[in-house]
């Protein structure tokens, strides 16, 4: 026989349960490729009846990463009322099962990258003011990864540290890359330990580390791979290059100085054409100057002096003139 103390917490119990609700999700995880459809499963159990209630509300939400922010609308469903969706989601999310007799699953269709997160399906019962109001269920979204692309950071000579980089633009889960080596024969070697998230780091390089380098990008859809050529050269290689340059530069100044030098020098000495002297430049000619009465004794008509070149000849004048 129950005891009074015993008959009291059966009555709270019972008391409780009239007034409770439960909200389940069957699946927790829900995988889909991209642009397939997705059903987010939620029921629940509620202690009124239908007839009972004065409206039922079914609202699923987009839990935010930041815990800041608010949740993302998806769609909500009231009694008596259309059914409201979210900017995200329109024309892309429905009801599935009749909300009022418990079931509140949602079909969402042509499932996107931004889509990926966890969902949160509430149900609101005025009469029930006690249980498990929420249930939850994260979509993950699965997306192939794109081709990587490979490069080669750093500069490919001997005695220097690089990096080989690997990355793929688009991957859902997110995919993981593994290097591997190949010598120059093509032959498999082994790999460097140290890389991480796509990146293979090689140090203090030689021409031991020429060679192909691979990395494929995998995830749980498919995997995607690039592959780089690595020629490690000397130091030197790249000083015969240089100086080759200066002095191919250095060559054609000395060629164009030479060019510039002939082209002065290349003056000839020819004879000067005749000119008239000015008549200062005459005064200094010896046989400009007017001979004395002495000299003139001792010359002959004969042997007169010759006007000067630039002045014109004239005839002796005879002794009849000159009286």
């Amino acid at each position: 026989m129950m005891n009074c103390g015993g008959l009291l917490v059966f009555l709270l119990c019972a008391g409780l349960g009239a007034d409770s609700i439960t909200v389940t999700s069957t699946k927790s995880v829900i995988e889909v490729a991209r642009g397939d459809n997705a059903t987010l499963p939620c029921t629940y159990q509620s202690s009124t009846a239908p007839g009972k209630r004065k409206f039922t509300v079914a609202k699923w939400n987009l839990i935010n990463p930041n815990p800041e922010e608010i949740p993302i609308d998806v769609i909500i469903y009231t009694t008596n009322e259309s059914s409201t969706v979210g900017n995200q989601y329109t024309n892309r999310v429905s009801f599935v099962g009749d909300v009022e007799q418990g079931t509140a699953s949602i079909l969402l269709s042509n499932v996107r990258i931004m889509d990926n997160g966890t969902y949160a399906c509430e149900i609101i019962i005025p009469s029930d003011m006690t249980g498990t109001k929420i249930a939850k269920a994260s979509l993950l979204v699965l997306v192939a990864p794109s081709k990587p692309i490979c490069q080669i950071v750093g500069t490919a000579e001997y005695g220097q540290n690089i990096q080989l980089t690997c990355k793929s633009e688009e991957g859902s889960p997110v995919p993981t890359y593994n290097w591997e080596s190949y010598s120059p024969q093509n032959q498999p070697r082994p790999t460097p330990t140290s890389q991480e998230g796509g990146v293979l780091s090689l140090k203090n390089i030689s021409m031991e580390t020429s060679g192909f380098f691979i990395c494929t990008a995998k995830n749980k859809i498919r995997s995607a791979a690039c592959n780089v050529t690595l020629s490690v050269m000397p130091p030197s290689m790249n000083i015969a290059l240089y100086a080759g340059v200066i002095g191919g530069i250095v060559g054609a100044i000395i060629i164009l100085g030479i060019i510039i030098y002939c082209c002065c020098c290349r003056k000839e000495d020819y004879p000067e054409d005749y000119e008239m002297e000015e008549p200062e430049q005459q005064k200094d000619r010896p046989y400009d100057q007017v001979p004395s009465k002495e000299d003139n004794k001792h010359l002959s008509h004969e042997t007169r002096p010759l006007p000067p070149p630039n002045k014109p000849k004239s005839l002796p004048r005879s002794e009849h003139e000159e009286a």
